[in-house]
C-alpha cells in the first residue's frame, strides 16, 4: 500500500480499493466520510488532498467491531498461562509447571482456557493434576469454571462456605460460577495491574486483525477507573458495560458525563445463568449427559428483576447473559421491565432459545448477541449436553436473522480467539475451525450478512450506529481492510489478512 502526503488541506482520499458498499474511491475530511464514488473523485480532490491512500485492489469494508469481548481480561490475559491448545492433561501441566518456575514467593499462577473434551484423556482438570508447591489457578475455556490446587485453596478454603449460586467439588478442586468469587480480590488485584501495563498492545493486536471497536461486558469499579485513567492511549475505542455494583459507587450521570470517544460505558452487564460447557447455563431440562442437573442461577430472580428496574431507570441499556432455554425466558421477564424504559435490551450468547420464546424476545425488540465462533468449538460436545430434539433450536443465525432480528457479531475473547475473520468463518461454513465438521448447516449465513453482523449489528448494539458500522457520508472514517475480497474468498476466509484503517 502506497502514502503519499502533501501539505494540502486536510482532505484524504483512499483510492483503488474494493469498497463493501460499492465504488472505488473514498474522500475522508476531519475523520469523517465525506463521499463514497468512482475515481474520478480522485481527480476532483487531488490538488486538496493532504494524503492519497492506494489500496492497490483490496476490499474495503466498515471497521469490523467485536460487539462481545472482555478486552481489559483479553489485555491481561496475555501475561497468563494459554491452555486453549493443550490436547492433554499432561500439555497443560506441563505449561503450568513450566510458569511457576519463574515465581517469585506467593505470586500465583494463572492458567486460562482448557477444555476437557479437547483432552485424549477426556476429563476435566483436577487439583490432583497441578499439585505443585505454588498456588495455581486454571479457568476452563468458559471462564465459568476453574481448577484449584491444594496450594491455591488453602488461601481460600474459608470462604467456600455456603455459596449459593455456585458449585464447590473440594475433591477436584473445582469451582463453578459464584464459588469464583472466593478467589475474586486475589486474581482481580493481578488482572487490573496487567490490564494496565497490557493495554495498548492489546489494542495494537486487535487493530492488526481488522478491529476498530472492541467491547469489555461485566467490568468493576477498579477496572472503569483504570479505563478513566488510560483510555486517552487506547488505540481504538471501547464500549463498556459495568457491573450493577458499580452504582453503588458512581452515580450514572458521572459515568456518562466520563465517557469519551476512545472510552465509554453504555450500559449493565447482568448474569443470569453459567455456560453450557461447564455443565451451569440453566435449562428448563436436565442436561442429557448429565440427569438431575438443569444448571445454575446464577441470582435470584427476584434480584434480577430489580436490577434491570433500576439500570433501565437510569437510562441505562442492559446486557443481559443468558445461554440455556431457561436463562433466556427470564432475561426475556428483565427485558419486559427495561424496555417500559426506553432502554436497549441485549440478551448475550442466547445459544439455546425455545420457538415460543424466540417470538417473544421478537416482539420485545431485543437485540441477540451472539458469537458464531462457538460455533467451531462447542460443535464437539453440543449435542451431548443438549440432546437430538434441543440442538435443533440451538446456535441459531440464519433463523435469528430470517426472524428480522438485530443480531450483534462478538467473540467473546479472551474465552475464544478475537479474530473476527474465525467468526465470519463459523457463520458462514458452519465448521469446527480444527475437525473442519459441520455443525447446523442449515443456520449458516451469505458472507455479506456474516459481516454485516460484526459491521452494522454490533454498532447498533453498542449505541453507535450513528456514528460507525458503514461506509456512507457523514460516518467516522473507520475501516477494515481485507488483502482479497472475503465474498469470494471461500474457505481460505479464514486465512485472509486484515487490519485496521482508523482515519
Amino acid at each position: 500500500m502506497r502514502d503519499t502526503t502533501s501539505n494540502h488541506d486536510d482532505y484524504i482520499i483512499i483510492k483503488n480499493a474494493r469498497v463493501l458498499e460499492g465504488g472505488s474511491t473514498v474522500i475522508v475530511r476531519n475523520s469523517n466520510i465525506v463521499l463514497i464514488g468512482s475515481e474520478r473523485l480522485t481527480e476532483l480532490f487531488s490538488k486538496c488532498a493532504s494524503r492519497v491512500i492506494d489500496l492497490g485492489g483490496k476490499f474495503l469494508a466498515p471497521g469490523l467491531i467485536d460487539s462481545h469481548m472482555h478486552f481489559s481480561e483479553y489485555a491481561a490475559y496475555m501475561d497468563f498461562v494459554d491452555l486453549r491448545r493443550a490436547r492433554s492433561i499432561e500439555d497443560a501441566k506441563r505449561l503450568i509447571e513450566n510458569a511457576g518456575r519463574s515465581l517469585t514467593p506467593g505470586e500465583w499462577v494463572i492458567a486460562f482456557g482448557w477444555n476437557e473434551t479437547e483432552f485424549v484423556e477426556n476429563r476435566e482438570l483436577s487439583k490432583d493434576d497441578i499439585d505443585f508447591d505454588f498456588p495455581v489457578i486454571a479457568y476452563r475455556r468458559c471462564m465459568h469454571v476453574a481448577t484449584l490446587n491444594d496450594a491455591a485453596l488453602s488461601n481460600v478454603i474459608d470462604r467456600l462456605k455456603d455459596v449459593k449460586g455456585g458449585v464447590v467439588d473440594l475433591k477436584k478442586g473445582i469451582l463453578k460460577e459464584n464459588a469464583l468469587n472466593a478467589i475474586s480480590d486475589i486474581i482481580h488485584r493481578i488482572r487490573l495491574e496487567k490490564f494496565k501495563k497490557n493495554a495498548v498492545k492489546a489494542g495494537e493486536r486487535l487493530k492488526a486483525m481488522g478491529l476498530t471497536t472492541v467491547s469489555d461486558l461485566g467490568i468493576s469499579t477498579p477496572y472503569l477507573e483504570a479505563y478513566w485513567e488510560i483510555h486517552k492511549r487506547l488505540p481504538l475505542r471501547v464500549v463498556a458495560y459495568i457491573l450493577p455494583s458499580v452504582l453503588r459507587d458512581y452515580s450514572p450521570r458521572e459515568i456518562i458525563r466520563r465517557n469519551s470517544d476512545k472510552f465509554m460505558v453504555r450500559g449493565v452487564k447482568v448474569f443470569v445463568d453459567g455456560s453450557l460447557g461447564g455443565h451451569t447455563a440453566l435449562l428448563y431440562d436436565d442436561y442429557s449427559d448429565d440427569p438431575g442437573n438443569k444448571g445454575v442461577l446464577v441470582s435470584p430472580v427476584e434480584e434480577l428483576l430489580e436490577i434491570a428496574e433500576e439500570a433501565s431507570s437510569y437510562g441505562l441499556d442492559l446486557a443481559i447473559h443468558a445461554i440455556g432455554d431457561r436463562a433466556f425466558n427470564i432475561a426475556l421477564d428483565m427485558a419486559e421491565i427495561a424496555r417500559k424504559n426506553g432502554v436497549r435490551v441485549r440478551i448475550e450468547h442466547c445459544q439455546v432459545i425455545r420457538p415460543d420464546d424466540l417470538e417473544r424476545a421478537k416482539k420485545l425488540g431485543v437485540i441477540l448477541a451472539v458469537q458464531p465462533i462457538f460455533i467451531s468449538t462447542d460443535s464437539q460436545w453440543a449435542e451431548e449436553r443438549l440432546g437430538s430434539k434441543r440442538i435443533r433450536h440451538s446456535y441459531m443465525l440464519k433463523t435469528l436473522l430470517e426472524r428480522g432480528f438485530v443480531v450483534a457479531g462478538g467473540s467473546d475473547a479472551p474465552v475464544e480467539e478475537p479474530n473476527p475473520l474465525y467468526g465470519i468463518y463459523s457463520a458462514v461454513f458452519r465448521k469446527s475451525l480444527v475437525t473442519r465438521k459441520e455443525f447446523l448447516r442449515e443456520e449458516a449465513i451469505p458472507v455479506d450478512e456474516a459481516i454485516k453482523i460484526f459491521t452494522e449489528g454490533s454498532a447498533f448494539a453498542l449505541g453507535i450506529e450513528n456514528i460507525v458500522g458503514r461506509i456512507a457520508p457523514g460516518y467516522r472514517a473507520e475501516f477494515t481492510v481485507f488483502e482479497e475480497d472475503p465474498r469470494t474468498a471461500g474457505e481460505s476466509i479464514k486465512d485472509i489478512k486484515a487490519f485496521s484503517l482508523i482515519l
